[in-house]
């Protein structure tokens, strides 16, 4: 019979608080050697479960060829330099526009024409008000143990200095000027004060191109570029009305561009 190992019921016994551990029940069958079961074990169980270390492994013979076994984990594993994690948000961030997509539908009381102002939302007899709506963002965090001697005071006022900056070059996949730096923050603890632990902050989005504003079409930006819509007072003839109208659309660069390899986090 060949050997094989099976989680067994009940299994994942946990303890959570100041010294948390959790308990992992197998079953292997196929050999009466104790050393033989107990090197599958060992080779057949992972030595880190949800960020514990393996302590303890313990077989119990219940049946000729047949196992019983349980793993036990504790003590969170100690960071090691070159150790990583990132989490990811796509959830969406505020942003106040003052033009529709599309204009669906415009009313008026009987007998009048209601104006026609292009997409412009909210539009008074001074200004276009707009409106709040929700647009796709994607921000993520990178956490990294670095070599605290890596970690100088020359290095954080680099992190300083490309804090509000784009990429000015390809980065994590996306485009020149697609991702912005938000910047990071460093910890150092007495139990490996050989290392640090650095998380890194970022938000990317796409370019765009294609745009239009009332009758402006032909529209690019990329995409940390701010675009603005400047509003002018037109004769709508159909309303026979004064309205405010998209007159012109603006796109200015306000980001800076950083050398993102001096993160020194790679590409």
């Amino acid at each position: 019979m060949a050997l094989a190992i099976y989680e067994a019921f009940p299994s994942r016994d946990t303890t959570v608080g100041d010294k948390p551990s959790i308990d992992l029940s197998y079953v292997i069958m196929g050999t009466r050697d104790d050393t033989l079961a107990r090197s599958f074990l060992a080779a057949m169980t992972p030595t880190v479960y949800s960020n514990l270390l393996r302590q303890s492994l313990q077989l119990k013979e219940t049946a000729p060829e047949t196992w019983e076994c349980t793993v036990r984990y504790g003590a969170t594993k100690e960071p090691e330099k070159g150790d990583w994690k990132w989490e990811f948000d796509t959830t969406g961030g505020n942003q106040k526009i003052t033009q529709s997509k599309e204009n669906i539908h415009n009313y008026a009381p009987a007998g009048k024409q209601a104006p026609d102002f292009k997409g412009a939302i909210g539009v008074t007899d001074d200004s276009v008000e707009g409106c709040e709506i929700i647009v796709p963002q994607f921000k993520w965090t990178e956490t990294h143990q670095l070599d605290a001697a890596t970690v100088t005071w020359t290095y954080s006022q680099t992190l300083y200095d490309l804090t509000g900056k784009t990429n000015a070059a390809a980065f994590r996949g996306f485009g020149i000027k697609q991702v912005l730096f938000h910047g990071a923050k460093g910890s150092q603890s007495a139990k490996n004060p050989d290392l640090v632990e650095m998380t890194f902050s970022f938000a990317a989005s796409r370019d765009a191109a294609g745009l239009v504003v009332g009758d402006i079409n032909g529209i690019a930006k990329k995409a940390w570029e701010y675009l603005w819509v400047r509003y002018g007072t037109i004769e709508d003839t159909y309303a026979k009305k004064l309205v405010k109208r998209p007159t012109s659309v603006h796109i200015e660069r306000v980001y800076d561009s950083g050398d993102f390899s001096q993160l020194g986090i790679g590409n």
